[in-house]
């Protein structure tokens, strides 16, 4: 028992300081809000392309999860090589993310403006203008039940809710129709989007890739900013961080913008059976027949980049607050790579000025003297310039 008590106020005390450092405290907010970001993307980002692009459904899952998976896959090896490459530390990591960022909002931006052209959607009370427009007779007598959900391109250019509407189908439904010089297909009417949409997918990648880009430095951030023996407690707490104010209302937030983007709601029965014979039982349930696209886009668009916007805020502070709390001798942070590395060399005497300004024989600070490191390695070594 007396060991359970010590080592839960070893962790309440742990949490405690990790949760009191600001630089720490921003760079969660900040993976917090990019995580909703995708999250709620990835979620809904088969249906958004199927609303603005005119794809169907299965062609637009594939197309979302061929895109992103290997998109995301290639910007965290990206920007996994500039980290080695660059020997960046942790104040370089945070504004390695902070230009990363930048760059994911400008091209996200960039994406949602991108649309098809989207025709009208012509309702059952909307059956004067749609005679107007058209020059199509039509009724304004009312519809049965199951024909208002059967969604219908007349002559492949007016997107009608319901083909009832028009007096030759409820007479003997497409086949009168036809035999009129009206045309009526099951769906809604193609658009001239070809050419838009491979500009879309290729910006999309980039979107994606950039957006993963953001996400290792940021980690390799917070890794740094902790001690050793921390590390492992400061990445539940990330992941606490993330699922919770992230990846669950996420999805949340971006299925309730689809919904108040939909303009039409349909219904249909559910009649689910046992196995072996048993009870069965039904239900209603709905589902949206048409999405307004525009409203769709503009919504998404705003949530999309204003949570980028504020994570750019949180990095902002991230640096901030770096700078005054983390720089100097004896502080946490202070440490760069190549000091990481220096240390590692315990036991054979390390040059810390060599290992800290290799840059061609430049001196960029006074030398320092050679320090001859035990052959146990210290936990922290703090060397101050003078």
């Amino acid at each position: 028992a007396g060991a359970a008590v010590r080592g839960w106020e070893e962790l309440r005390t742990i949490v405690t300081s990790l949760m009191r450092d600001k630089t720490f405290l921003c760079l969660l907010l900040h993976g917090s809000l990019l995580h909703l970001t995708t999250a709620g993307l990835t979620a809904f980002m088969p249906k958004f392309f199927e609303t603005q692009f005119r794809m169907i459904a299965q062609l637009a899952a594939f197309v979302a999860g061929g895109v992103s998976v290997p998109a995301a896959a290639l910007g965290a090896i990206v920007s996994g090589y500039v980290i080695k490459r660059l020997e960046l530390d942790c104040l370089g990591t945070i504004k390695m993310t902070f230009l990363a960022q930048g760059s994911c909002i400008l091209l996200a931006a960039a994406f949602f403006i991108i649309r098809c052209p989207t025709g009208e959607m012509f309702y059952s009370g909307d059956v004067g203008r749609l005679a107007e427009v058209s020059g199509l007779p039509v009724s304004s007598a009312r519809c049965a039940a199951d024909e208002m959900t059967r969604i219908s391109c007349v002559n492949g250019q007016y997107n009608v809710y319901s083909p009832c509407v028009l007096p030759c189908y409820s007479q003997s439904g497409a086949q009168s129709c036809h035999a009129h010089n009206t045309s009526v297909e099951a769906g809604l009417c193609e658009e001239p989007c070809g050419y838009w949409r491979v500009p879309a997918f290729c910006l999309f990648f980039v979107t994606f890739m950039v957006a993963s880009m953001v996400a290792v430095p940021r980690i390799f951030a917070l890794l740094r900013l902790v001690e050793n023996e921390w590390k492992t407690i400061s990445l539940g707490i990330q992941w606490v961080f993330f699922r919770l104010f992230g990846m669950i209302p996420g999805p949340l937030l971006y299925g309730q913008i689809f919904d108040s983007s939909c303009t039409q709601w349909g219904s249909f029965s559910l009649t689910c059976t046992n196995g072996g014979g048993g009870s069965s039982s039904s239900g209603v349930g709905a589902h949206c027949s048409f999405y307004n696209s525009t409203t769709l886009r503009n919504y998404i668009m705003v949530v999309t980049v204003g949570s980028l916007v504020l994570g750019q805020a949180c990095l902002l502070a991230a640096i901030y607050f770096y700078n005054r709390d983390h720089r100097g001798p004896g502080r946490k942070g202070y440490i760069s790579a190549k000091e990481h590395t220096c240390l590692e060399l315990a036991g054979a005497g390390c040059n810390i000025h060599e290992q800290l300004f290799p840059l061609e024989g430049q001196i960029l600070a006074p030398p320092i003297a050679t320090v001859t490191l035990p052959p146990v390695a210290p936990r922290i070594l703090t060397e101050t310039v003078t």
